[in-house]
């Protein structure tokens, strides 16, 4: 144990000394599920220097993000020349800055790329929780923290540039609350709001929203506090036989321990639901593709109970490949991501038809008539409707590459 020990105060002091946060924010879907493996990839990391590489993805990302936050600081005055936004991300860094910047009135305070010390909030609402460990270990930067003075609202939002959608009550979103609140009350000792923001322009751009209470972001702290107990338990112990993964679609699917984690692998030839999966002799009686001829009765009647189970596993394989692709934004072993179609354009929602048709100049009726944006759209040839319209999210799916 004193060799382990010695193990964990190495990871607080590399934590102190670069700045690195364990139990990133934006991690928090897997290690408040998974801890272990956390564990694991923070120990391959001190011990044998291992580093994960930003892909091209990645990269896109970050330089969108840094964008935005110089638009940001150009209105505060922190910069005086604005840097010309490359053509490829433009579109996107500005539908993500319009969308933010309209939920405000001229009452507000806005801080962008805001470092949270999510640990020392945890401390403030559980005294009894063991500070160096908990205050240097769990810390992340927010795209956004701003108070509106208005209505009395502390705003977190996060922009994404993915196409994967992100619900706004996510854990990384009300982490980087816990450590925004006790930053707001400075400004705003009466806070009346809690809303939780996420604004992703390949997918929407309206901003999507939810509110959480005081009470139930306290109770969300004292759950982090007991998932970071975890981590540190399991990394000073360096439990590595697997009995501690709780295996599942999200948090499995970003893990970089899932290479050598056992409970992973049975994850995947399982079944996520709580029923019995099948087994490979089962599978391999019935067959994975439709038989020439139609078996025996008993033996179909077999196949037919596996059958769902069957059909949750392979949405499970192709949610995490969708994924997997998505991340590295290259094809992998001749598989790739193919762009099938865009969903149909809707309405913003909220607006009246009525609203809509005296903001383009035209007759109720045309809107109520021709319904769809599109329908509108085809028949206003040369407006531009796009202030009322939602673009339709954007499909895809998994293809064999050409040769």
């Amino acid at each position: 144990m004193g060799e382990n020990m010695r193990t964990l105060d190495k990871l607080v002091q590399d934590a102190i000394l670069t700045g690195h946060s364990v139990c990133a924010p934006s991690k928090s879907a897997q290690w408040m599920n998974c801890p272990f493996s956390i564990a694991m990839e923070e120990w391959a990391r001190v011990t044998h220097g291992a580093v994960d590489e930003e892909n091209d993805a990645a990269k896109d990302g970050t330089a969108k993000h840094n964008y935005l936050n110089l638009l940001f600081q150009f209105d505060k005055g922190n910069i005086s020349i604005l840097p010309e936004i490359p053509e490829e991300h433009d579109e996107a860094v500005m539908v993500a800055y319009r969308a933010v910047m309209n939920i405000f009135s001229d009452a507000y305070l806005l801080e962008s790329e805001m470092h949270l010390k999510i640990g020392d909030a945890i401390q403030k609402w559980y005294s009894d929780a063991p500070s160096l460990m908990i205050m240097n270990l769990c810390h992340g930067t927010s795209d956004v923290v701003a108070l509106d003075f208005e209505t009395r609202t502390l705003w977190i939002i996060d922009a994404k540039f993915g196409r994967i959608g992100v619900d706004p009550n996510s854990p990384q979103l009300k982490a980087y609350a816990c450590g925004a609140y006790f930053w707001a009350l400075q400004y705003m000792p009466d806070i009346d709001h809690i809303r939780l923001g996420i604004i992703q322009p390949p997918i929407s751009h309206e901003l999507q929203s939810c509110e959480v209470t005081l009470e139930e972001l306290q109770q969300f702290a004292g759950e982090l506090l007991v998932a970071l107990g975890k981590v540190i338990e399991l990394y000073s112990t360096q439990v590595s036989n697997g009995e501690n993964c709780t295996p599942g679609v999200t948090q499995c699917t970003w893990c970089k321990a899932n290479k050598w984690c056992r409970s992973y692998e049975e994850f995947l030839v399982g079944s996520p639901t709580d029923m019995e999966p099948p087994t490979a002799e089962a599978l391999a009686e019935i067959g994975m593709a439709p038989p020439p001829e139609l078996p025996e009765n008993s033996t179909l009647a077999q196949a037919y109970s596996y059958w769902k189970d069957i059909q949750k596993w392979g949405e499970v394989i192709e949610t995490t490949f969708k994924a997997r692709l998505q991340e590295f934004d290259a094809p992998i072993d001749n598989w790739e991501l193919k762009y099938l179609r865009k969903n149909a354009a809707k309405w913003v929602t909220g607006v009246e038809a009525s609203d809509i048709a005296s903001g383009l100049g035209v007759d109720i009726e045309l809107i109520t008539k021709l319904d769809t944006p599109s329908a509108v759209a085809k028949r206003l040839k040369g407006i531009d409707i796009s202030e009322f319209v939602i673009e339709g999210e954007p499909v895809y799916g998994i293809a064999r590459c050409k040769p």
